[in-house]
């Protein structure tokens, strides 16, 4: 009878233990109560979760900077189970419709919000005239105080949605989103991404 070398016993004791690891059922979402906005959710290097969402002035009113457009943000210590109260953050700049803001936490424990404003938003849709740009803000002390947004413009007239984020082993941030690209003759929305090396 062959002998079974010790190195491939133990790692045929490792891959069983590994699929009986991850043959486990695992536990079914369990509902929980929020009082308020909850929006996008990010994990931040410490293990908290940060919850951010914009309340958008009148789409018709997207130009008037009168109008303002609070951005509320709340934490979470026990893996989203509860959460504290939302608090005003800042406001989004300047004239633009709020569409989404994207948390992302770094590994340093800075903080990135990044916002998605559209100009023209005319009823109906003038795809003509109508833009988006993102806006980008940073805290560097868990999210009580935050830079002054600043805009990033785009190559494309018209992003329709934030998709998601995150940060690379590098360190690069990596952003992807949807554009319209009216050159195309099927599928006019696509997807892309940004990445930032000096964040």
């Amino acid at each position: 009878m062959p002998k079974i070398q010790p190195t491939r016993l133990f790692f045929a004791v490792l891959v069983i233990l590994g699929v009986a690891h991850f043959a486990r059922p695992a536990s079914p979402p369990q509902p929980v109560e929020v009082k308020g906005g909850l929006g996008y959710v990010a994990r931040l290097s410490g293990g908290r979760l940060i919850a951010v969402h914009g309340e958008c002035r009148p789409r018709e009113k997207w130009d008037d900077a009168s109008i303002a457009q609070p951005v509320f943000g709340r934490f979470s210590s026990d893996s989203g189970k509860t959460w504290g109260p939302d608090g005003l953050l800042f406001n989004s700049p300047g004239p633009g419709w709020l569409h989404t803001v994207l948390p992302l936490g770094e590994r340093d424990g800075t903080i990135h919000l990044l916002g998605l404003i559209v100009d023209h938003l005319s009823s109906p849709m003038d795809w003509t005239k109508a833009r988006a740009d993102f806006w980008h803000t940073t805290s560097k002390d868990e999210g009580k105080t935050w830079k002054t947004p600043r805009r990033i413009g785009l190559e494309h007239r018209f992003t329709g949605q934030i998709n998601s984020g995150i940060q690379l082993h590098s360190g690069r941030l990596l952003i992807a989103y949807s554009y319209l690209d009216d050159k195309r003759t099927t599928g006019y929305f696509v997807s892309h991404a940004i990445y930032s090396d000096d964040h």
